[in-house]
Parts: structure tokens; sequence; C-alpha cells
């Protein structure tokens, strides 16, 4: 004996079927979405750690200026400016690296005239990492000459003569409110140019 399908047989296997593509679709969209995710927090980190590598190598290189200024020109919990020759050349640059908004950036102003000049207009910035977040970690913490790995970092403001030791903490977080976690880079400096003991 031959049976027709009922009416509610037909809405639960569209009901059925309409739960099937839904799952289908999410599980298509967030397998394309993974690797530009992947892809995005892999190149987040590679210039986090370019720019820890940048801002340790020419800090520990920093010096006095041409004109006699003392190596470190301003330090900051977001800001550290210094002199560093960054080209190779007779002069030294003014390196400035910072926070602008939540993008961390570096400044090079070249001294310019008769006599020497540093003119804020001519800086040429570039950036170096985004997504930065200091809601964990100031960018700059400065540590005198007592510095052993377990001191209280130097209050602010800093008196520039006092610093023996600089660390640079990194922290990038896309959304705080989302996985993944931050991603926490962190190094130190002793520069050359400060050192009592030499």
């Amino acid at each position: 004996m031959l049976r027709g399908i009922s009416l509610i047989e037909i809405i639960i296997a569209l009901g059925v079927f309409a739960i099937l593509m839904l799952v289908g679709n999410v599980v298509i969209v967030h397998t394309f979405r993974l690797p530009q995710t992947t892809f995005a927090t892999i190149e987040r980190e590679r210039s986090a750690r370019a720019a820890i590598e940048g801002v340790t190598d020419e800090a520990r290189r920093m010096a006095t200026s041409n004109r006699g200024d003392y190596p470190i020109a301003y330090a900051g919990a977001q800001s550290l400016t210094f002199y560093t020759n960054t080209d190779n050349d007779a002069l030294f640059e003014q390196v400035r690296y910072f926070l602008d908004g939540s993008t961390l950036k570096r400044g090079v102003t070249k001294p310019t005239g008769s006599p020497l000049t540093y003119n804020p207009a001519a800086e040429v910035a570039s950036e170096l990492a985004r997504d930065v977040t200091t809601s964990l970690f100031p960018l700059f913490t400065y540590f005198d000459a007592n510095y052993s790995g377990s001191e209280s970092p130097l209050a602010l403001p800093i008196n520039v003569s006092a610093i023996r030791f600089i660390r640079f903490t990194l922290t990038i977080d896309d959304d705080p409110k989302k996985l993944p976690l931050p991603f926490i880079l962190e190094s130190g400096v002793a520069p050359r140019a400060l050192k009592d003991n030499l």
C-alpha cells in the first residue's frame, strides 16, 4: 500500500535540512576565515619582533649628539627619544620611538644647519607595529645603576641622567575581548654610552 508524505514530515525534513545547511555554512565561513586570522596574527608577531630588535639595537648604540646633547633626550612610559647614528655617516640622528594611538612608530630627525639643530618638523616617521596596547605594561620602563633584575623601575618623570637600563615591553592585542590572548614581547638593553664601569 502506498502512503503519501504528510505535511508534518515535510516540515520536519525542511527543518533538519535548514539546520544542516546552517551548520555547513558556519563551518565553511570559519574554514576560510581561519587562514586570514592566522596570517594577520603571524604578521603582527613578525612586526613586533622586528620592532623589538630595532629599538634594542639602536638604544644599545645611542651616543652623545654631534652638538653635545646627552644620549637620551626624553624618556617616558610611551615614548623614548635618543641620539644614534642610523645611517653610518658622520652625523647622529635623533630617533624617537612612540605610540600614535595603538600604532608604534619610529621617527628619525637628521640634524641640519650650522650650528646643528634637530627640527621636529623634519622628523620622518614610519610605522613599526599595530594593535599595541599599554593596558597591561608600559611600553618603556627605566632603571638606574642598581638594577639587577628585581628592582622597581624609576618613577615618572624620569631623570634621564639616572638611566642605565631600559626595558621595552611590546603588547599586541587586536581585540582584548576575543581570543587569542595578547602577544607580549620584552627586551632590555644597557646602552653602552651610559655605562659607568668602562
